[in-house]
């Protein structure tokens, strides 16, 4: 009888053991779920909130001669609201410039020199220089303008 018991006792705790296995597994399982579960309601709290967000960004700009570094591009952010990672992409001749303006606030500009090979062109042509603006709310709304140059000859 004594063996008996003993076989019944190990088979007993075996069992105990591969279930406190199986618990362990499905509480971890079940934290991952929690944390998954709340990372999607972050992220539609987040949705929600550019949904609702309020956002006036209103760009212009301008090409001028300034001083003997050449040609000066003039950002003019005309809106109400902050613009966040503003980048500026201007068609120049040979090829587009990029630049990173960072936060633009409401009604604040930006000026960036966009070289002296420009001067030829826009003396003789009367170029507009097209640009394009990229930039995102505060709240991560992606938003783009873009202004296409018109030629006078």
């Amino acid at each position: 009888m004594d063996i008996a018991a003993f076989v019944i006792a190990v088979v007993a705790a075996a069992a105990a053991v591969a279930l406190a296995f199986y618990a362990w597994g499905a509480n971890t399982r079940a934290d991952r779920a929690n944390r998954m579960t709340a990372e999607a309601l972050d992220l539609q709290k987040r949705i929600d909130a550019r949904a609702a967000e309020f956002s006036d960004v209103r760009w212009e700009g301008s090409h001028h001669l300034e001083n003997q570094d050449g040609w000066v591009f003039t950002l003019r952010h005309r809106g109400l609201t902050s613009a966040a990672n503003v980048t500026l992409v201007v068609d120049t001749e040979p090829r587009s410039q990029i630049f990173e303006l960072g936060t633009i606030e409401a009604d604040e500009d930006r000026d960036v020199v966009t070289g002296p090979y420009r001067e030829l062109k826009v003396r003789e042509y009367g170029t507009k220089v097209p640009w394009r603006v990229f930039w995102t709310s505060p709240l991560g709304t992606a938003s783009k303008q873009v202004v296409d140059g018109q030629r006078f000859y």
